[in-house]
């Protein structure tokens, strides 16, 4: 709550909040899908809570997974099919069209080096057109975590976008 209200109210203020970034890499969360829905819905709480105490119109969504993942999409929107007073303005997440490579033009990870040889190279996959289905496919899977909740269905944003996931690579 406390972290909310400084940003909403903020001289630059920020009035969309994300629940947490690619929950589904080891990187950025380390517990469980289950754990994390408990984190989604005391987040979305604190945004709920700001909202009443300030009369700001903030937006509130996730999950912000590293690619369209439907086990951590399912546990994000699990608190929103309970209780509506959770703020659910739009499902997001990434994607980098070289996955599951990186980088093609050099190391991007320090700590991959010796797996460089294996995963530094295009993706011979990769095309804009790999986005579309997407759009699709986390729409149906929305549509099916919310069934029955009488809520609308969020906006989807995919947030982060682009070739390659770190680092240099010349075709960006």
């Amino acid at each position: 709550h406390d972290v909310v209200l400084a940003l909403a109210t903020a001289p630059a203020p920020a009035r969309t909040f994300e629940t947490w970034n690619e929950p589904d890499s080891p990187i950025f969360w380390q517990d469980t899908p289950e754990a994390w829905s408990a984190t989604v819905a005391r987040s979305a709480e604190a945004v709920a809570r700001v909202e009443r105490e300030t009369g700001i119109d903030l937006a509130f969504g996730g999950p912000a997974t590293a690619v369209p993942d439907p086990v951590y999409l399912a546990a994000f929107l699990k608190p929103f099919r309970t209780d509506p007073g959770l703020p659910l303005d739009f499902v997001s997440w990434h994607y980098y069209a070289n996955t599951p490579f990186f980088g093609p033009d050099g190391n991007e990870f320090p700590l991959l080096a010796p797996l460089h040889p294996v995963v530094g190279r295009p993706n011979p996959l990769a095309d804009p057109s790999i986005y579309g289905p997407q759009v699709g496919q986390m729409r149906s899977w929305t549509a099916g975590a919310l069934a029955g909740s009488n809520r609308a269905l969020p906006a989807l944003v995919l947030d982060e976008w682009n070739l390659s996931a770190a680092g240099f690579d010349r075709r960006h």
